[in-house]
């Protein structure tokens, strides 16, 4: 009986163990006034298929589903004094090939009017060896550098 109870416990631990998945480093994203940074993980199952997005940061840590992302709105990553300040957004994210994803950013505050958003066009996809990866323009990108202003990000650096 001891064993069976060995047995059991064992393939139970793999189970739970192996249906935690995993989560990859997509991107730093760094601030270039103060240096704080955050880290975009990709949360992926057991078969690597695409789950979530996180954002790390020393505040804590944000997850965001692939249905979130693919609403309307998508997923708000920064709001300040109730103005979204950057989001992301997709039309087509799929949990096995991936797909484009729009990073949103506050561009100009306007005190009347509508705001100014930009737009960096990203693409999250699997290389041949079943790696998930950050892609802007066609290249393989690993770090964002933000310059802020007060209310929103008047530049954005892609590496």
């Amino acid at each position: 009986m001891g064993n069976l109870k060995s047995l059991v416990c064992g393939i139970s631990l793999i189970l739970s163990v192996s249906a935690l998945g995993k989560s990859t480093k997509l991107v730093s994203v760094f601030r270039t006034d103060n240096g704080q940074s955050i880290e975009l993980l990709l949360n992926t199952d057991v078969n690597n298929d695409l789950k979530s997005i996180k954002i790390a940061s020393k505040k804590g840590v944000k997850v965001f589903h692939i249905k979130k992302i693919k609403s309307k709105n998508g997923a708000t990553l920064l709001r300040k004094s109730g103005i979204k300040v950057a989001r992301i957004q997709s039309d087509d994210l799929d949990k096995v090939l991936g797909g484009h994803v729009k990073f949103i950013y506050l561009k100009k505050f306007k005190m009347l009017g509508k705001n100014i958003y930009g737009v960096v066009r990203l693409r999250v996809l699997k290389n041949a060896n079943d790696d998930w990866y950050l892609y802007h323009n066609g290249k393989k990108i690993s770090e964002i550098a933000v310059t802020p202003y007060r209310w929103g990000i008047k530049k954005i650096n892609i590496k």
